[in-house]
């Protein structure tokens, strides 16, 4: 889809971007040339056994995502990154507000 970054956008962002860190998410943030937010969600396997688990935590995040992002500055690929401290009854909705924020995206 549109909203999302492939493989080599992804690897960019990585070496690139800027990293903004929450509580239990970590953010990559980079300026994109498309004008509108692009986002891919990281959560580990290593930290997270089950493939539902991961599932459901990226499927949260992804439905923040669409209630956030039409007040986002619009020209950035953004990765979420879901660390193995994340507890997932947390608020993710509160938790990415409060980084995108601090990262100046809101």
């Amino acid at each position: 889809s549109k909203k999302r970054l492939m493989t080599a956008e992804v690897q960019r962002v990585f070496s690139y971007g800027k990293r903004e860190k929450g509580d239990g998410i970590t953010i990559i943030y980079i300026k994109n040339n498309v004008f509108r937010p692009r986002f891919a969600v990281v959560v580990s396997s290593n930290f997270f056994k089950k493939s539902t688990e991961r599932n459901k935590i990226r499927r949260r995040t992804k439905e923040v995502l669409r209630a956030l992002a039409p007040f986002m500055r619009g020209d950035y690929d953004i990765i979420i990154i879901i660390q193995k401290n994340f507890k997932t009854q947390q608020n993710i909705h509160a938790v990415l507000h409060s980084i995108f924020i601090s990262a100046s995206l809101l």
